[in-house]
C-alpha cells in the first residue's frame, strides 16, 4: 500500500499543456531538484511515452535553475 496520496498506477497524460504543468509542479514540489529526481518523481505518478524529453525541456527552460 502506498501513501494518502498516490496511485498504484501512473496516470495516462496525453495532453501536452498538462504535462507541462505536472512537470513543473514536480520540479517545484521537489525543491527544484535534478532531471534524474525529476523524472522518477513524475513516472511515478504519472505516464506517457516522452516523460524524459519533455523534463529535460522543462528544467531547462526553468527560470529559477
Amino acid at each position: 500500500m502506498r501513501g494518502k496520496w498516490e496511485l498504484d498506477d501512473p496516470v495516462l497524460v496525453g495532453k501536452e499543456f498538462v504535462q507541462k504543468e505536472l512537470i513543473k509542479s514536480c520540479h517545484v514540489d521537489s525543491g527544484y531538484r535534478g532531471r534524474d529526481v525529476v523524472v522518477a518523481i513524475v513516472k511515478r505518478r504519472y505516464h506517457w511515452l516522452t516523460i524524459w524529453t519533455n523534463v529535460v525541456k522543462n528544467i531547462l527552460s526553468c527560470p529559477v535553475c
